[in-house]
């Protein structure tokens, strides 16, 4: 157990220098919550759907490379470890 004022810090899994900018392929506005964005990724071209909430929250990982794609534009790589 750790002492308490003990913060565990993990090293970070994506590369925040090697960010690109994802590409948008068109969105689906629908009821509130389910409004959507199709993104490709700019690591491996692959194609996929995100909730508009989920891009802007958290941001959402790429089901093929685990790039993580955020609300400003912007991918990020896993790191190589």
């Amino acid at each position: 157990m750790r002492p308490l004022g003990e913060v565990k810090v993990t090293p970070p899994i994506y590369d925040a220098d090697k960010g690109e900018e994802w590409i948008h392929r068109g969105g689906r506005t629908s009821e509130p919550g389910r409004s959507s964005i199709q993104i490709e990724c700019p690591f491996c071209q692959a194609q996929f759907t995100a909730y508009i909430w989920s891009i802007t929250g958290g941001g959402k990982k790429c089901p093929d490379c685990g790039a993580m794609h955020v609300g400003s534009g912007m991918a990020y790589p896993m790191m190589k470890s």
